[in-house]
């Protein structure tokens, strides 16, 4: 009975790592949030399964953290999380908490060399995490903080009520048909099949789930909760690619919610349905169309520059201290070359390929902000989509 009730959970909890919308837009874009979220579920794994020798775990562990940083500085989150779960969930089999403390020192000890020798701005310049460093000068000196007002929570609550939901489905509706519905349906059975299950399974409190689900699924609300703080507070905006740290937590959710079914069919039934929920959703994100189509936009931007004579250069960093180039490598490899790092000095239109669509938020050279500023230069904008903008800048004749 125990072995069917946990391949009933294996089929919910491995539906939703492997077909649910997160994993398969984070699994071919991004890919380092993948990584991050693959190295948080090992160390989760390592803490709170029981059937691994503690030795080997506590070695998965540590590699875990630090394969989580090398890939993003969010998994420290992640690690936090971790320990703070360790804590809460009253269940045996579990790491020694100084076992966790040991794994997560040694981990973040592996990511040191890095830091040391190529990251270095962490220690001498650690506010460019909280700054705005896309307002560094060209020559390298550190723009002024400015101190601006905080927005609070209240202002981004209808992001935050949005938060499981987009931890399921970033694209959500911003995707095109058939995929939105296609998505929506797959979200909706999964939640409903936890709704049916999650309740007894609390009130039972059920043993069997142990702690290698309810430690994940603490971890993992605990990591969006200290994400969502950081996003708010910090930087004032809601990336749902960082809640990486903890969107994993629907897979021991569910399998938790699994055996809140009676035992027989209706189990069965309940992981079957998560199962096709997340299939639905995953094959909706597959074949909606995105909202950012970085590659066509590429190819508007290189005509348009070819029929005005004009410079073409692309604005997409993030964040802004990686090069430009680097990021276009991530968002559109096989389209056409554009050189990114600067627009020449002379009398010639400039296209400009942006990421960012409000002409007073792009990150353009000092030359042509004074320019326009001026009302030398007139500057007009070719939408091509929901998140990506061609603009034509022009010599006013």
């Amino acid at each position: 009975r125990q072995a069917r009730a946990g391949c009933e959970a294996l089929i919910a909890g491995a539906a939703l790592l492997l077909l649910a919308p997160f994993q398969i837009r984070y699994g071919v874009e991004l890919r380092p949030y993948a990584c991050l979220q693959f190295a948080t579920l090992a160390a989760a794994w390592a803490a709170f399964d029981t059937r691994a020798a503690p030795k080997w775990r506590i070695l998965i562990l540590a590699v875990a953290a630090a394969v989580g940083l090398y890939s993003h500085y969010l998994a420290a989150v992640a690690i936090l999380a971790l320990g703070c779960a360790r804590l809460l969930t009253p269940f045996g089999g579990r790491l020694a908490i100084w076992k966790v403390v040991a794994a997560g020192t040694l981990g973040v000890a592996l990511f040191l060399p890095w830091v040391l020798e190529v990251e270095s701005w962490i220690l001498s310049d650690p506010g460019v995490l909280t700054r705005d460093e896309s307002q560094d000068e060209p020559d390298g000196r550190k723009a002024e903080t400015v101190e601006r007002p905080t927005r609070g929570f209240a202002h981004h609550r209808d992001d935050l009520v949005a938060l499981p939901a987009r931890t399921f489905a970033p694209g959500g509706s911003s995707l095109g048909s058939p995929g939105r519905e296609l998505v929506f349906a797959g979200l909706g059975l999964v939640v409903l099949a936890i709704i049916g299950g999650i309740l007894p399974a609390i009130f039972r409190r059920d043993r069997h789930a142990g702690a290698a689900l309810w430690g994940p699924l603490v971890m993992g609300l605990i990591a969006i909760a200290i994400t969502a703080v950081l996003c708010v507070r910090i930087w004032e905006r809601l990336p749902i690619q960082y809640f990486a740290t903890g969107a994993f937590f629907w897979a021991p959710l569910a399998a938790i919610a699994v055996h809140g079914y009676a035992p027989g069919r209706a189990r069965l039934i309940a992981a079957l349905v998560v199962a096709l929920g997340a299939l639905l959703g995953g094959t909706g994100e597959a074949l909606g169309e995105p909202r950012e189509d970085l590659e066509a936009a590429t190819l508007v931007a290189v005509d348009l520059a070819a029929r005005e004579n004009a410079h073409l250069t692309a604005i997409l960093r993030q964040p802004g201290h990686y090069s430009n180039t680097e990021v276009y490598r991530v968002y559109a490899p096989a389209a056409p070359r554009i050189e990114p790092e600067s627009v020449p000095r002379d009398d010639r239109k400039v296209v400009v390929l942006t990421r960012s669509t409000p002409l007073e938020t792009l990150e353009l050279p000092v030359e042509l902000v004074g320019a326009i500023e001026d009302g030398r230069v007139i500057a007009s904008r070719r939408d091509f989509s929901g998140g990506v903008s061609v603009y034509l800048f022009e010599p006013r004749p």
